[in-house]
């Protein structure tokens, strides 16, 4: 089996997994996200204390859970506490022998549905249910890489709508005799065209025969 998350430096990280562990992948899912992210030994204790029903865990994505004090939906997941607890114990271990110091936290931690398997005897047809469980240790929290920051907004380019020059309206009167004036001339120069067309109109008429006496 493949480790889900592989960072680039290998060096600067501890692996452990457990294979088929014959537990709820519901169970593990919850207390995995109430481990993430914690220093290694808290979380040791946090499963002992899990196992002994004295620490619930908090059920926030399958909250069909009865209500604990000062949590909400939460349960004593005693079995999957006991595999978590032999999963840390191991990546200690790792850790210890790569050089590492003490001060561990947890970087990343996953459970996935493994292949189920057929029970023993009359209830076969009632398949096991089985997860893979691996977890992803450093050094310190300044190892783990932050959240890259909200980008800034861009400035909006706003449309700039260009404006022409309106023809002024000059309230200026025309006095009556300048009027007339004006209406002639265009009266004047309309009148050729119509002289024209009368031109035209008695050429194309054929010229009428004399009559004889």
């Amino acid at each position: 089996m493949k480790y889900k998350l592989i960072p680039e430096k290998k060096e600067d990280y501890a692996f452990a997994l457990i294979e088929s562990a014959p537990i709820s992948l519901r169970k593990s899912i919850e207390v995995t996200r109430f481990l993430k992210g914690r220093k290694l030994e808290e979380a040791i204790d946090l499963m002992d204390n899990v196992m002994k029903k004295k620490v619930a865990v908090p059920f926030k994505k399958f909250a069909s859970a009865p209500h604990k004090k000062g949590i909400g939906p939460g349960k004593y997941p005693v079995k999957a506490a006991y595999y978590f607890k032999a999963l840390l114990k191991n990546v200690q271990a790792n850790a210890l022998n790569k050089g590492f110091s003490d001060d561990l936290v947890i970087f990343n931690i996953s459970a996935d549905k493994a292949p189920t398997m057929p029970r023993y005897g009359r209830k076969r047809g009632i398949r096991a249910k089985r997860t893979h469980l691996q977890v992803l240790v450093t050094e310190s929290e300044s190892k783990i890489p932050k959240k890259s920051e909200k980008k800034t907004a861009k400035p909006v380019k706003t449309a700039v709508k260009k404006e022409f020059a309106k023809p002024v309206k000059s309230n200026v009167k025309k006095e009556p005799a300048k009027i007339e004036a004006e209406k002639k001339e265009t009266k004047l120069t309309k009148a050729p065209k119509k002289l024209d067309a009368d031109n035209k109109s008695k050429k194309n008429e054929k010229p009428s025969e004399e009559v004889k006496e």
